[in-house]
C-alpha cells in the first residue's frame, strides 16, 4: 500500500505481473461510504452505494493508468453519484 506510482511503473517495466491494489480499493470504499452516511439522513441503498462506487471506480482508473493498462480492460459499469 501507498507504493509511489513511479516505483510500480519501474517494476512493471521490470516484468512484474502482479500488483494487489484490495487495501487501497477497501479503504477508498470506506471513505465513499462514510462520507455519505455522516448526516444519517440517506436510507436508499442505491444513494448509499454509488459514493462508494465512485471512489472505488476512481482507484482502479488511476492504478489502470499506472499500470500501462488503459485501453486493455472493459468496465463492467460506470458508476456515478446521484449528487
Amino acid at each position: 500500500s501507498k507504493i509511489p506510482s513511479i516505483q510500480i511503473k519501474k517494476a512493471v517495466s521490470l516484468g512484474v505481473r502482479v500488483i494487489n491494489i484490495d487495501t487501497e480499493i477497501r479503504y477508498a470504499f470506506r471513505q465513499g461510504l462514510n462520507n455519505v452516511l455522516k448526516d444519517g439522513k440517506e436510507y436508499d441503498p442505491r444513494r448509499i452505494l454509488a459514493a462508494p462506487m465512485v471512489r472505488v471506480a476512481d482507484i482502479v482508473k488511476q492504478k489502470n493508468f499506472v499500470f500501462g493498462s488503459q485501453g486493455k480492460i472493459y468496465p463492467v459499469r460506470n458508476f456515478k453519484s446521484n449528487d
